[in-house]
């Protein structure tokens, strides 16, 4: 064997050739002298354990007695040994493989670790080539179908026998949906080799050629079968969950009836002993009574509302309200609340503060409430102050800040941190003096934080306290709409309006009932012929009537004309408005030829029905039509006759010139209140006023009057601004016909 034109390459050459029964190295070139670090002649006619002899490092070389060697690793390099042999002679040639093995090595490095992650993770990949038909499962998924080795060749046939049957069908249509193009995701089940059944599911996305046929279709193979084991614990946990939530729901509805009837009990029996004739001691023992019932009550209350938090029940309602008239109402609570110790509850509300807002105004307020009675409860003297006031503004929105700070007993610094926590009250010596659940605060938080709000205290022992309860509103443009709607129906409850309505559908009646009756409370006659109408116009007054224009037995025209020829109203027309599904140009002409006033197309919209209606009775053109008359309307000079008779000519004219006098600082006192609206000033103004209309004023004025006490009373104070301007011309009016009355009198003197 020539070897002497490998001898002059780079690739490293080692020559043996065989003396007697042993190989001995022939020669090698200067590439392979350079692996080894030896000089050619050194190794030259020397044996393999020979050279390996020279150091430990060279120990590998012992490796070249093996005549079928095919890979060396030396020192940091991969070396593939090509052989060539002849008779005597061998020839070791080292091509370097270096960058292959180590490729070769990391992707069987990466393969063994995505098979550690699909085995961890019980996720196999597969594969399918709709060109060459070729199919590949990793590892996991012989795995997850049961089978210790790949025993068989992957195929979708051979799959779909280990396919349950009564998912068969889930999963044919899913392949189905990839034979065109489609990828999928199913889940089902399967029964394994060794007859186990598992939960798999299975994602697949296809790829497709230019010409949109499928080429390859692969994916993954999940065993979710512990997963669902867990869903179904958790379903069964949730409905024995669920079952205990409801005995003890209606546990607590229980008990709460149960608890609260006899505590409303001895609560109603308390106050009405306490109005009888009871002394002084017995008074006290029945508050004593009332006020630890009262307590009790609030304690359960606390506690049913934490049952709810910690069942995830409570959310957060969303709804327009009157935000001034929530302020007003807690503010006038404590106004009005009578404290046995010297404690001022003071109030500050930013006028800025947007009037409608959406949000919960139940838990505002109890929030509010729960904090202020705290406030109240742990000071003995000083003041209470609540402050309320917008700190950022927006179109839409408005963050809001109430601060309730007090000159109580104060809180430590270490049992703020534990303050809003359930049941605690702090200091055991404070709990046991002045009582409660300590739950108050805990709700509060609660709510605040449903409400996305937040709330903070800042106190020291001594000094007071101060609660900070922040909440951002959305501002409402819809109710501001209502305010006048609102004022209207108000107004209408006040006028005492009798309505007949001419209608014999039974649907319609029921729909006018309510809209005339229930909202406006109007007193309503109905009729349905001539006849009926004439009957009812005999024996009643009506403000207006309401005509179907098409009836059974007859015409609304014919029976609107005879109304016009044979009936009057206080010398002026009786307002008809003519309810019609024709609204054709003759119709129209037709009704108004009999004396129609107002026309409303069916189906009857509400608020084009209350705009008329607001027409009819609009107050300001009753005051107008009233200055026209002879002599009073206001006030009665009868009864005022009666009245100078009664108490005497002198104190009587002292009594008139004192009221005319006083008139003018009467209604500042009274418009003062109502903007913005305090209600014991209020309160306290109207009832001197009544007082005065009560003996001199005619019925005109004292519906306007029992407009707004009925308001105060009811807390229906949306634009109660208005209802009190409007009632303040009435009562200027009634104040000149007082001086005319005087004048008069003074005359016939």
């Amino acid at each position: 064997m020539d070897c002497r034109w490998l001898m002059e390459t780079t690739i490293p050459i080692l020559l043996l050739k065989q003396e007697f029964s042993s190989w001995t190295i022939e020669s090698c070139n200067t590439a392979f002298s350079s692996l080894i670090h030896l000089d050619p002649t050194q190794i030259s006619g020397k044996s393999i354990d020979d050279v390996a002899s020279y150091g430990e490092h060279l120990s590998w070389v012992k490796r070249y007695n093996d005549k079928e060697l095919a890979l060396i690793h030396i020192e940091d390099a991969w070396y593939e040994i090509e052989i060539l042999k002849n008779e005597n002679r061998v020839a070791f040639i080292h091509h370097n493989l270096t960058s292959q093995v180590e490729v070769d090595n990391n992707n069987k490095q990466l393969q063994t670790r995505l098979n550690q992650i699909q085995r961890i993770a019980s996720i196999g990949d597969w594969e399918h080539n709709f060109l060459t038909g070729e199919e590949f499962w990793s590892d996991e998924v012989y795995r997850i179908m049961g089978f210790r080795d790949k025993t068989i060749q992957p195929n979708v046939d051979t799959f779909m026998r280990f396919v349950h049957p009564d998912d068969l069908e889930k999963v044919e249509h899913a392949h189905k949906a990839a034979d065109s193009g489609s990828s999928y995701e199913v889940e089902y089940r399967i029964i394994t080799i060794d007859g186990h059944t598992k939960w798999i599911i299975t994602k697949g996305k296809v790829d497709m050629d230019t010409k949109g046929v499928p080429t390859r279709i692969y994916g993954t193979m999940q065993d979710i079968t512990e997963r669902k084991r867990l869903e179904k614990r958790i379903e069964q946990a949730f409905t024995v969950a669920e079952d205990a939530f409801q005995s003890k729901s209606q546990f607590l509805a229980m008990i709460s009836h149960e608890v609260r009837t006899p505590i409303n009990g001895i609560l109603g029996m308390s106050q009405l002993l306490k109005n009888t004739f009871v002394d002084d001691e017995q008074t006290e023992y029945i508050e004593d009574i009332m006020f630890s019932a009262d307590a009790l009550l609030n304690i359960i209350e606390d506690i049913l509302e934490m049952s709810k938090m910690e069942s995830n029940m409570l959310v957060a309602d969303s709804e327009e309200f009157d935000l001034h008239l929530l302020m007003r109402n807690i503010v006038r609570m404590y106004q009005l609340k009578k404290l046995d110790k010297p404690v001022r509850f003071i109030h500050r509300i930013d006028p800025k503060i947007p009037q409608y807002v959406w949000g919960d105004a139940t838990k505002i307020q109890q929030i509010l409430v729960n904090i202020l009675g705290n406030a109240i409860k742990f000071t003995e003297e000083g003041r209470v102050v609540l402050t309320a006031r917008v700190i950022e503004d927006t179109i839409n929105q408005s963050k809001i800040v109430f601060e309730i700070e007090d000159t109580g007993i104060g809180i430590s610094e270490s049992q703020q941190k534990e303050i809003f926590a359930q049941f605690n009250q702090g200091d055991p010596d404070i709990q046991k003096k002045y009582g409660g659940s300590g739950l108050g605060l805990a709700i509060s938080k609660n709510y605040a934080e449903l409400m996305d709000g937040y709330i903070f205290v800042d106190s020291e022992v001594g000094s007071g306290t101060k609660f900070t309860f922040t909440l951002t509103l959305e501002k409402s443009k819809a109710l501001e709409v209502d305010k006048n709607v609102s004022v209207l129906y108000s107004k209408m409850k006040a006028m005492h309006v009798r309505v007949l309505v001419v209608e014999d559908d039974e649907i319609n009646r029921n729909y006018f009932s309510g809209i005339l009756q229930n909202r406006c409370g109007f007193k309503v006659d109905f009729a349905d012929d001539l006849n009926s109408v004439i009957s009812a116009l005999e024996h009643n007054k009506y403000q207006f009537i309401i005509m179907d224009s098409h009836l059974k037995d007859d015409s609304g025209i014919f029976i609107t004309k005879t109304i016009r020829e044979s009936m009057k109203f206080d010398g002026l027309a009786l307002p008809i408005i003519a309810v019609t599904a024709d609204v054709r140009d003759e119709t129209r002409t037709a009704l108004l030829n009999a004396g129609v006033s107002y026309f409303i197309e069916k189906p009857v919209e509400e608020s084009v029905f209350m705009e008329i209606i607001h027409q009819i009775l609009d107050m300001s053109a009753v005051r107008k039509r009233s200055k026209t008359r002879i002599g009073y309307r206001y006030i009665k000079s009868d009864r005022l006759g009666l009245k100078r008779l009664e108490i005497g000519k002198d104190s009587f004219e002292s009594t008139l010139i004192a009221t005319v006098h006083n008139s003018q600082e009467k209604i500042s006192k009274i418009l003062a209140a109502a903007a913005p609206l305090n209600i014991l000033v209020l309160s306290h103004e109207i009832d001197e006023i009544d007082d005065i209309i009560s003996s001199f004023g005619s019925d005109d004025i004292c519906e306007s009057l029992e407009l707004i006490k009925s308001a105060l009373l009811n807390d229906d104070t949306a634009g109660m601004e208005v209802i009190i301007t409007d009632f303040m011309d009435e009562y200027q009016c009634f104040v000149d016909e007082l001086q005319d009355f005087i004048n008069d009198s003074a005359i016939e003197a």
